[in-house]
């Protein structure tokens, strides 16, 4: 995953869309929070269908 796009909102960290490497480039719809006091990142809901962009 890179490219994606980084927020910090409430005191945790999100990673959100970004491309995925390769042989073709494919936007990502994946969506990711960190909470630094536990040090863990966990998936939050996908975005839409369509609101990718590369």
């Amino acid at each position: 995953m890179n490219h994606s796009k980084a927020a910090a909102v409430g005191g945790r960290i999100y990673a959100l869309g970004g491309m995925s490497g390769g042989e073709s480039w494919q936007a990502l719809r994946d969506a990711y929070d960190f909470d630094p006091r536990t040090n863990r990142w966990s998936s939050v809901p996908l975005r839409p269908p369509g609101t990718e962009r590369p």
